[in-house]
């Protein structure tokens, strides 16, 4: 095939945006003239590359079968085989008519040429007709691949079958049969808005143009072989892993085989997109394997919608309240402050000029309401009070002294004898300090946060940056998946700045011995 090629991570060149061109014509090959059929297009398109089958359930006249022999048509090799399953269908049916010649000698083989063990792909309609008489032999063809003719387990070159159905089984021995068919579409009559469009459709489909580029069974097998190096991101992995849950918290069972053949497709559906990686733009892709019935059908995307907003909305938020918290905590620690020291050590006041002294305590004259000083009453006075002015000692003590003057102003001109108050000097304050093990124990709870909102803004901006047309997911799906991606990047990419910001002022935190 001719394609602009580009190399994969082991030096192979893949031709990948070629081969994404080709499936985008292919499918719209297979919607052509069909009227809401681009979901079971994609389905059967995307399941036939990963060797996975479909199961279309819905009424008659739904295009079930001409979606089967469309995707034939994508095929440029192989056999199509194509039956209705009734109650009284016979192995012969499917699986060719025993052999005469072998019979005679005591073999029992069927021959199988133009019959499902021969097919590429296959169309059952009403797959759930099965007896028991074929069921076995279609369990092995669908899970194995292989065909037990007579004595002899053989190969067969089977893509995919796409089964129909206009109900869901309830008997147990069905449930198997139900189990091999990965992917579940449910086709239902076209809207009253694609109604008018239908009127107009023709009769008779026109035949494919056999010059159209389609794909080889070797393709198919290379794209297969090559998906096993996609990876899951980690957001893809922890969106698997939720979905699990929250199902099963709702009494959704999925079998650990389907999970896993799940995400093989999701790594078949981004090879196919030129991607190496699966993002959660890939998360829709498994809508159509995880439900058994069509009620299901709201509970799963339901579920994947809350599963989205969790990695998309919730995720942020919690890595934003921590964000809060560290601005909170950086905040308090930059206006906090303590009491400044000399050089030895010892702590510094202000004293009543302004100056920074070592002395905690300064002494202040005590006046009296009038702001008259006081001075201590002395020994020999008679009173309860211990302190008075000049004029209340003269009256009540010294005037009946001999030379009562004379003591008094000797009295109070004594510094001892002024009454004083012993005040707290103003302490000097300095920004705090922190231990060094403090702050580089900060610094790393920083650059950790930092690093997981870089890791998770890292696959947001991946994904969202390989939202664009998708191959597998409808636009209204994909837009609602982009818009909530967009979303989950600006508000990581703003707490990335703002952590950023705060690596830069812990770099403010005075740092003690420093």
């Amino acid at each position: 095939m001719s394609a602009t090629q580009t190399s994969d991570p082991a030096g192979e060149t893949t031709g990948a945006p070629a081969l994404r061109e080709r499936l985008r014509a292919l499918h719209r090959r297979m919607c052509e003239g069909l009227i809401e059929r681009d979901e079971p297009a994609r389905v059967l398109l995307l399941a036939a590359l990963a060797g996975e089958h479909v199961l279309l359930l819905g009424p008659p006249g739904t295009a079930k079968s001409e979606l089967a022999r469309r995707l034939r048509g994508c095929i440029a090799e192989g056999i199509y085989f194509e039956r209705l399953l009734t109650r009284f269908s016979v192995p012969e049916e499917l699986f060719g008519p025993l052999s005469i010649k072998a019979l005679e000698q005591d073999e029992y083989v069927r021959l199988t040429e133009g019959y499902l063990p021969a097919a590429s792909v296959a169309f059952l309609d009403e797959i759930f007709n099965a007896n028991s008489a074929i069921l076995n032999a279609l369990l092995t063809l669908l899970n194995e691949r292989e065909f037990d003719n007579g004595a002899r387990r053989v190969a067969t070159p089977l893509v995919s079958v796409v089964a129909a159905t206009n109900h869901v089984p309830d008997a147990p021995e069905l449930a198997a049969l139900h189990d091999r068919f990965l992917f579940r579409c449910h086709v239902t009559p076209v809207s009253a808005d694609g109604f008018l469009g239908l009127l107009d459709v023709p009769p008779s489909p026109r035949p494919a143009d056999a010059r159209a580029p389609r794909l080889t069974l070797a393709e198919m097998d290379e794209i297969r072989r090559r998906a096993a190096g996609v990876s899951l991101s980690p957001s893809a992995r922890s969106l698997l892993a939720s979905m699990r849950a929250l199902l099963a918290e709702k009494g959704l069972y999925v079998s650990d085989r389907r999970w896993r053949r799940i995400a093989n497709v999701l790594r078949v559906a981004a090879l196919c997109d030129d991607r190496r990686v699966v993002t959660l733009a890939d998360g829709p892709l498994m809508l159509h394997g995880l439900w058994d019935r069509p009620e299901h059908i709201e509970v799963v995307e339901g579920a994947l919608a809350a599963t989205l907003d969790a990695a998309l909305v919730d995720e942020p938020r919690r890595h934003e309240a921590m964000v809060e918290a560290f601005e909170a905590e950086i905040d308090r620690e930059l206006r906090c402050v303590e009491h400044a020291c000399d050089d030895e050590g010892r702590p510094l006041y202000l004293d009543e000029a302004g100056e920074r002294v070592t002395e905690p305590y300064h002494r202040r004259p005590v006046t009296n309401a009038d702001g008259v000083l006081l001075f201590e009453a002395p020994p020999d006075m008679a009173s309860p009070r211990r302190r008075f002015t000049m004029g209340e000692l003269w009256e009540e003590h010294f005037q009946n002294k001999v030379n009562g003057w004379e003591r008094l102003e000797a009295w109070v001109k004594t510094p001892l004898h002024q009454a004083f108050a012993r005040e707290l000097r103003a302490p000097v304050t300095a920004p705090a300090r922190y231990p060094a093990e403090h702050v580089a124990a900060r610094r790393r709870q920083l650059e950790e946060l930092l690093g997981d909102v870089d890791g998770f803004l890292s696959g947001i901006s991946a994904a969202h940056g390989g939202v664009g047309p998708s191959l597998w997911v409808s636009e209204a799906r994909h837009g609602a998946v982009a818009r909530r991606l967009g979303a989950s990047e600006r508000s990581l990419s703003a707490l990335r700045a703002r952590l950023r910001s705060l690596v830069d002022r812990l770099a403010e935190l005075p740092v003690k011995g420093a």
